[in-house]
């Protein structure tokens, strides 16, 4: 497949056939990361030394907690609940 094909084809669809290219692509983006999410989830554990690039720069912690998409990690600035997505091991 030939994206900027794809691109250059674009003024010609309609507006609901760009809704609907919209919201199947918008589907397809939350899918994929829901999975890397699941996927790097089973890599951490609590107690785990983890950093992530937050409001302050670079911010290292301890996990505390996992959920399914979401860690509460601790901080020396407090607990934050991260994405795991933007976790990485320190």
């Amino acid at each position: 497949m030939d994206i900027n094909r794809t691109i250059a084809n674009l003024p010609k669809l309609s507006i609901e056939e760009l809704r609907l290219l919209n919201s199947a692509a918008c589907r397809l983006i939350k899918s994929r990361r829901t999975n890397d999410a699941l996927a790097k989830r089973h890599t951490l554990r609590i107690g785990d030394r983890v950093y992530f690039d937050g409001r302050f720069g670079r911010t290292e912690g301890t996990i505390t907690r996992l959920k399914r998409v979401k860690a509460f990690v601790t901080t020396d600035r407090g607990k934050w609940d991260v994405p795991i997505a933007m976790l990485e091991k320190a």
